[in-house]
């Protein structure tokens, strides 16, 4: 059985040469990982830096990870990749996987292709039986290492996630 999925990829940090080369991209679920989606590119896709694409693709069921890599002819090209996002549409679910790191090209021959998995940890937003959305920080291993309270709409759980997102990076640890 197929399923779309609504996927975002963001970056904040196009070089101005734009990029050249493809995007390899591979869905990991619980059923099964998606084939590789390569998207192609360079400075005048990335809209207010981002891409969105709506692929119809074989249900993986439950996402557990990404698989990413960066193929270009210039080996020393790389691009910022903020974050992925993902709406699985049949199941109405939400994915957020964070990356906030420099993604380094790899040299392609014409015999091949590389690939070079990159795992980061993930949002899972959810609706408990109270009929209020969650949302669980999920790390690379399938660990719950944060848990968000109760929201009467998704769109609170997903300000919730948003908020995290921006102020995560800058936060400081109290000591009492």
């Amino acid at each position: 059985m197929n399923a779309f999925y609504s996927i975002q990829i963001n970056s904040d940090r196009i070089p101005p040469e734009g990029l050249q080369g493809q995007l390899g991209l591979s869905i990991v679920g619980t059923l099964r990982p998606t084939p590789i989606i390569y998207i192609e590119n360079d400075v005048t896709v990335f809209h207010q830096s981002r891409i969105t694409i709506r692929p119809l693709l074989p249900d993986v069921g439950i996402i557990e990870n990404l698989e990413l890599s960066y193929i270009s002819q210039f080996p020393s090209q790389r691009w910022y990749l903020k974050s992925v996002e993902i709406i699985e549409e049949k199941r109405a679910k939400y994915y957020y996987f964070p990356f906030g790191s420099w993604i380094q090209s790899q040299l392609v021959s014409q015999a091949g292709t590389a690939k070079s998995p990159i795992r980061h940890g993930k949002f899972k937003v959810f609706r408990g039986k109270n009929r209020q959305y969650y949302f669980h920080l999920i790390a690379p291993n399938g660990e719950i290492i944060a848990s968000s309270e109760g929201y009467k709409s998704r769109a609170g759980a997903m300000n919730g996630i948003r908020s995290i997102k921006d102020n995560a990076t800058s936060a400081v640890v109290v000591n009492n």
